[in-house]
């Protein structure tokens, strides 16, 4: 079976689409964003433009809401790239990062799970 290769930055892209959760739950843990609107507070893109339908999942002060919108942008911008440059639609492309990342997070759990280090903890308790 003949190996597919990805899409150019693919890499860049899918870390960039597995950091973005933390990155705005730590903005909600530091005070910095809200799952609510707050007066004068900005709403937070979602990486996919499919979420600019729906209404924002957080909000974010100011200065917060542009670092955060314009890494979001930025990701659309390589996205479009990438899936033009591979001669693939932008959803396909998306839907194979969403698909990596989840399965290198169920790899890596798995793996978290059963390494020697859990299983003598196991016993031990």
């Amino acid at each position: 079976m003949k190996a597919t290769k990805h899409p150019i930055l693919f890499m860049k892209l899918l870390s960039v689409w597995s950091m973005m959760p933390d990155l705005v739950k730590s903005g909600i843990e530091k005070g910095y964003a809200a799952r609510e609107p707050r007066p004068g507070w900005v709403p937070l893109k979602g990486l996919s433009p499919l979420s600019d339908w729906e209404p924002p999942e957080a909000y974010a002060m100011p200065g917060w809401a542009k670092v955060h919108n314009r890494i979001v942008r930025k990701f659309r911008r390589r996205l479009a790239f990438s899936a033009s440059w591979s001669g693939i639609s932008r959803g396909d492309l998306l839907v194979r990062i969403q698909v990596f990342e989840d399965l290198y997070t169920r790899i890596a759990r798995y793996q978290q799970e059963n390494s020697p280090a859990s299983k003598k903890e196991d016993i031990t308790a």
